[in-house]
């Protein structure tokens, strides 16, 4: 395992690309990007991850041809440091200001967008994508550890609701398998791009997807808290796929996320502002509520 700091990544470019002067671009919880002559690089903070650049590759090959929307073309490359290129997808990243400057007629445009998009991948055949990308995942119990939730969840929950939160991941994560589709399990306006006529045009970052319950890809547009483009993304989803997608679950889906991440189970692990950030929003409420 070899954590790199930014200093490494800048001095490996430089030999990688003489020459050429790639752009910093954006960094997230696991990788440095870079644009260079029309091409994003994403470099890992842990070379471990490069396997999820493999996978998200894998998934994104399999994925292409049964979307409307662009996916990227990824490479994986093996040099002193991995890193992943694919051409950049052109367009604008967007979010809760930008869905709340929309007119009505523009959040229904891309609410559509969205819903199909969704639609779409959670009619992927599973069973045919399991056997081409076989190392992608079904949501799982990887064993539970009610100190360490506890510590995680420290300041938020009582034992006892953490107790029940445990309960109802664990029931969560005996579903039958059938009842699962494939879920990008992270979409949202920060990894999705839209053209410059407001419209949803390219979708990326599919290494954390995996099969999961169809409200699982609703949680980031939940979190908008923009109920009336949720509600027209729901209502949209269920006219294409008929499927009915319920606040309720989507809400419990949230919270399971929460204790997955907080057992370091199969999620990314939040980062402690950004989850005591969450937590502020929404975790309190939903508990006192849901359990």
């Amino acid at each position: 395992m070899s954590m790199l700091e930014r200093k490494n990544i800048d001095d490996f470019l430089a030999v990688e690309f003489s020459g050429s002067h790639p752009e910093f671009v954006n960094e997230g919880w696991t990788s440095f990007a870079f644009l260079l002559n029309g091409n994003i690089i994403r470099i890992p903070r842990n070379t471990e991850y490069i396997k999820e650049y493999e996978l998200d590759a894998a998934i994104c090959r399999f994925v292409r041809p049964f979307v409307d929307v662009q996916i990227p073309e990824i490479k994986v490359v093996h040099r002193r440091i991995p890193y992943a290129v694919h051409r950049e997808i052109k367009g604008r990243t967007w979010d809760k200001d930008y869905a709340l400057s929309l007119s009505n007629r523009a959040q229904d445009i891309l609410a559509a967008d969205c819903a199909k998009f969704l639609a779409q991948c959670h009619a992927i055949d599973c069973s045919s994508m399991q056997k081409e990308v076989s190392s992608l995942r079904f949501e799982a119990d990887d064993g539970l550890d009610l100190e360490k939730c506890a510590e995680a969840f420290h300041g938020f929950l009582s034992r006892s609701k953490i107790e029940k939160l445990i309960s109802k991941y664990a029931d969560a994560s005996k579903k039958k398998q059938e009842e699962y589709v494939f879920c990008h399990r992270d979409f949202s306006g920060h990894n999705s791009v839209l053209d410059g006529n407001g419209r949803l045009c390219g979708v990326f970052d599919f290494g954390g997807a995996g099969f999961a319950v169809p409200e699982y890809d609703f949680i980031r547009l939940y979190n908008l808290d923009v109920p009336s483009f949720f509600n027209k993304i729901t209502l949209e989803y269920q006219s294409i796929s008929g499927r009915k997608i319920i606040e309720e679950t989507v809400l419990e889906q949230c919270l399971l996320s929460n204790v997955a991440a907080a057992y370091w189970l199969n999620e990314d692990v939040c980062l402690a502002p950004i989850r005591e950030q969450e937590m502020n929003e929404w975790v309190i409420q939903a508990v006192q509520k849901h359990l």
